[in-house]
């Protein structure tokens, strides 16, 4: 066997071993209570400081009903608007596809960033002023509470999907140590897509300067009874939409703990609790409320890229997005952008594919031959011993080559599965009678076409016989039946694959 066909098998080897020893590996335990970290997480009560239960609530002051009054506020990001009624934000939304869309976030009475006391919270706010500042818009409420008064502050930034909040307790005599409690809605994308699953972000035990982050499952009861230490992210990540603490000194010094909440509807909200207050001051948070596009996260919080689910072929992935959108703004839309991009890999892996197929051609020609042989021979040992050892000096024993191409469209097809999977790029991207990229094709037209396109593919040749003929019809039915439910842009990819390899075919049959 040539020794080059070995590299590629022996790599693959390599890279399994590691992925094993990751999965089954043995994970380092949590740290003890004596060294607690950011990002650790406690069943709640537990130490001493923070011996105490969960404040899910809000214990509203008695107040005459005041009607609301609504304040919206336009930045280059989008549109927000704020509500009298706890100094909220109550709707956000971002224009998208070239200003022909909107998408929001938040959905009615979601009332993101309600501030909660320990006693006595009011409800009814002032707006106070909204002004302009070198790089955003700052929007200002306050309102009376027990003995002082409780101001917040709002800051929109021009260039980026980041909220500043400020919570100051004024000239307020404080008897008993306060605390303040900010709730942060889970984001609800408006259109809404099937399926739209959504995690709890915290940051990673120890992680340090260098963030990396866990998932967390907001719907296993175990995570909304207990709290997290100082984390310095905090939040949630839905398949497009991202709204999290981010991490800054202010926000973590304000955050003491956090923790989630289950409301009505099967709605959530992440809860920072701040450290005890024992005289006037006040607490400040950085909040990311966007999209999950790469460009917003590398602007504002470049850790968040993460949770676009790329994996272990993370490189790949960005670099096929990155052409994917320098495509769509040369051909103004998606759709051909995935189909040139689908070209683009094919005439990379042509040379391989051929390869491929000349060394396949190569081994059944071989294996004929060794059959002939082993015929000839059937009853002269010696001779057999011989005439295999001459076919092999002559030929060489048949390599890997023949399976290179298939590996090698592995991890293209997998990178580009996650772009075109969780990318809110495709999101609400038309083409032809597709109406969103994101979602699966209503028509089934493209999976009918994947089907055709494996019936005359090279693995569906005439010749094999019976049983590879089965096969093929089997495996057209499965994929077409698969492909139903990717989103349109993957089924695009997988059926203009299919269409290239029947013209690659065809090519290489006049090329002998």
């Amino acid at each position: 066997m040539n020794i080059k066909e070995w590299i590629f098998p022996l790599i693959l080897a390599v890279s399994s071993t590691f992925l094993i020893q990751y999965l089954i590996g043995p994970r380092q335990d949590k740290p003890s209570q004596q060294s607690v970290q950011s990002g650790q997480s406690f069943k709640a009560p537990v130490m001493e400081q923070i011996n105490k239960p969960l404040l899910l609530d809000i214990d509203f002051a008695k107040e005459k009903d005041v009607a609301e009054k609504l304040q919206e506020v336009v930045t280059e990001m989008g549109t927000y608007t704020f509500s009298s009624k706890g100094a909220v934000l109550q709707a956000f939304n971002f224009p998208w596809q070239k200003n022909t869309q909107k998408i929001d976030t938040l959905v009615m009475h979601a009332d993101c960033f309600m501030v909660g006391l320990n006693n006595d919270t009011p409800l009814h706010y002032d707006f106070v002023d909204q002004s302009n500042t070198e790089n955003g818009v700052n929007v200002k409420y306050q309102a009376h509470c027990k003995e002082g008064l409780l101001v917040k502050t709002f800051t929109l930034h021009q260039d980026s999907y980041v909220i500043d909040v400020d919570v100051k307790l004024v000239n307020r005599a404080l008897e008993n140590p306060e605390q303040i409690r900010l709730f942060i809605a889970n984001p609800v994308m408006t259109p809404g897509i099937k399926g739209d699953l959504e995690n709890g972000l915290v940051n990673t035990i120890g992680s340090g300067d260098s963030i990396s982050i866990d998932n967390v499952d907001v719907a296993k009861k175990k995570n909304i009874e207990q709290f997290w230490y100082t984390p310095k992210v905090f939040g949630f990540s839905s398949k497009f939409l991202i709204h999290s603490l981010l991490p800054t000194e202010a926000g973590q010094a304000s955050t003491q703990r956090a923790y989630f909440k289950k409301e009505a509807q099967g709605r959530y909200v992440a809860i920072l609790e701040s450290p005890e207050l024992k005289e006037s001051g006040s607490m400040s948070w950085s909040v990311y409320i966007g999209p999950k596009t790469v460009d917003s996260l590398t602007q504002s919080a470049p850790f968040l890229i993460t949770t676009l689910n790329y994996g272990w072929f993370a490189p790949i992935s960005k670099g096929m997005l990155y052409l994917l959108n320098l495509f769509n703004e040369h051909l103004g839309s998606y759709g051909w952008a995935i189909i040139l991009l689908t070209l683009l890999i094919k005439l990379l892996l042509m040379p391989f594919m051929m390869k491929g197929e000349k060394s396949m051609r190569a081994g059944k020609d071989f294996s004929k031959k060794m059959e002939y042989i082993k015929q000839r021979y059937a009853n002269d040992p010696e001779g057999l011993k011989h005439a295999q050892g001459e076919l092999i000096k002559k030929h060489g024993m048949p390599g890997l080559g023949g399976c290179l191409p298939m590996l090698l469209n592995i991890p293209m097809f997998f990178a580009l599965n996650k772009v075109l999977s969780n990318a809110i790029e495709l999101h609400g991207a038309s083409f032809l009678w597709i109406s969103n990229l994101s979602a699966p094709d209503p028509y089934y037209i493209i999976s009918i076409v994947v089907g055709i396109g494996i019936l005359f593919s090279p693995m569906g040749g005439t010749g094999g016989g019976a049983k590879q003929q089965l096969f093929k019809y089997c495996f057209a039915l499965f994929l077409a039946t698969i492909t139903s439910y990717f989103a349109s842009g993957l089924a695009l990819f997988i059926m203009m694959n299919s269409l290239m390899s029947i013209v690659q075919t065809q090519i290489q049959k006049r090329l002998g």
